[in-house]
């Protein structure tokens, strides 16, 4: 062997991030387990109320964004230790423009879809351009939707 490998084999810092990696590996496993357990209640309760738990919303994006700091950590794209070793996520994770706007794209799309075609929408090109929208939370999202179907909850049945 050449005296690099041989200063490779022997370097602390790679065995101890190897640790790191093992030990993030187990913490993914378990979250992951969580997370599915909480999209399980969700889907259940959506189900037999029509209805979700925002708090559980928030627990849901937090173990998300946690999953995605470990893959980034076990796949060298970090060095950032994720939790317990660092803070818990606050937020989602950063992605680049172009991948942002691609994805609330598709989520304009999907919404489309849902409210049919009696309401005139504007291109989804259009929508994923604005900054405004783009910009906008999430959480204000769920809650106009929530509105929109209290309101439509409230209007007569026309029998």
């Amino acid at each position: 062997m050449s005296n690099d490998v041989k200063g490779n084999i022997k370097s602390q810092a790679t065995w101890k991030r190897g640790l790191y990696m093992i030990f993030f590996f187990i913490c993914a496993r378990i979250a992951e387990i969580v997370l599915f357990a909480v999209a399980l209640f969700q889907f259940l309760l959506k189900l037999i109320t029509g209805n979700t738990i925002d708090s559980l919303h928030t627990l849901g994006q937090g173990l998300s964004t946690y999953l995605y700091q470990i893959y980034h950590f076990l796949s060298f794209n970090t060095d950032y230790h994720p939790y317990p070793f660092g803070a818990w996520p606050k937020s989602e994770p950063k992605f680049d423009s172009t991948q942002q706007s691609s994805t609330q794209q598709n989520s304009t799309q999907e919404k489309s879809t849902q409210q049919g075609s009696s309401q005139q929408q504007k291109p989804a090109s259009a929508k994923a351009a604005s900054p405004k929208k783009a910009a906008r939370p999430k959480k204000s999202a769920r809650r106009e939707k929530k509105a929109t179907q209290e309101i439509e909850q409230q209007k007569p049945d026309p029998e």
